[in-house]
């Protein structure tokens, strides 16, 4: 579920702009360890064990609900109009023409296998290969949802202007795009050629994100100085970190850093903290 809509996150790890996928706004309230960090639109703080606990997804509106990280295990119901547990991405199915909302679930996609032209519907499956535009092929993709997607033979869905056919392409920079309406925004840019995006290209109201071309990769940007540039987030305060990072990242007050997020932080901390730190400092 790739939704940039408030929450917190708190980690460990190496110091770097470009994260991976898994890495990218991907923890729950278990991994926050102050109330200050303890969103209250989202999580409950327990004054007597000092913990930050997730919220039911029954408590979200269909914001929130979207907008919640992966570990929450929340899903907005389009039919019931509510906000409930997510179950297993086989369960869901949608619209042909609303195929993109098996991405809002949880590391769900399209299967292409069960469109279903009768009905005009089509199933969700779990995610086979760790891009955020994963698919399995591109046969039987139709034309306007043509969006680069990733197989998992790591060639790429594009689009053929020309006999307005959905093709597989062997992509591996920008340069591979000829065309500028073939050229992916979320990782390129086109002047007079395909070229790769950077922090630097981007104008002010882009400037927070774009994606390697596998898609499997985002880098984070700030705008500082009336210019866009690669996010430091080893530079950034408690009171920045959460925002500036997209809440990829938190502070950690036992480093007094912020970090990035780990599924296993809680433990982590629980065991051989400072070994950890250690060991990743030498990596």
């Amino acid at each position: 579920m790739i939704n940039l809509i408030g929450f917190t996150l708190l980690v460990v790890g190496c110091q770097t702009s470009t994260i991976k996928l898994s890495s990218f706004y991907e923890c729950s309230c278990q991994n926050l360890l102050t109330d200050k960090d303890c969103i209250l639109e989202f999580c409950n703080w327990n004054n007597n064990t000092s913990l930050c606990q997730n919220k039911s997804c029954g408590e979200f509106n269909k914001g929130d609900c979207q907008g919640v990280p992966d570990p929450f295990q929340c899903t907005w119901n389009y039919q019931l109009d509510k906000c409930e547990t997510f179950t297993k991405c086989s369960d869901y199915s949608f619209s042909i023409t609303q195929a993109n909302r098996c991405y809002e679930l949880i590391k769900c996609q399209a299967d292409v296998g069960t469109i279903d032209i009768m009905a005009g519907t089509i199933k969700c499956m779990a995610k086979s290969n760790e891009s955020a535009k994963s698919i399995t092929n591109c046969d039987k993709i139709p034309y306007d949802h043509c969006e680069w997607l990733a197989t998992d033979d790591e060639k790429q869905c594009v689009r053929n202007k020309e006999t307005q056919s959905c093709e597989t392409r062997t992509i591996t920079q920008c340069s591979d795009y000829k065309k500028i309406d073939e050229c992916d925004p979320s990782a390129c840019y086109w002047n007079e050629t395909c070229k790769p995006l950077e922090c630097s290209i981007l104008p002010e109201q882009s400037c927070q994100f774009y994606f390697s071309i596998d898609s499997k990769d985002v880098t984070l940007c700030t705008w500082n100085q009336n210019q866009c540039v690669d996010l430091e987030p080893e530079s950034l305060d408690q009171g920045q970190c959460l925002s500036y990072t997209l809440y990829s990242y938190a502070w950690d007050p036992s480093s007094e850093q912020c970090e990035i997020c780990s599924k296993n932080s809680i433990q982590k901390r629980l065991f051989f903290f400072g070994f950890i730190l250690l060991a990743l400092s030498l990596n």
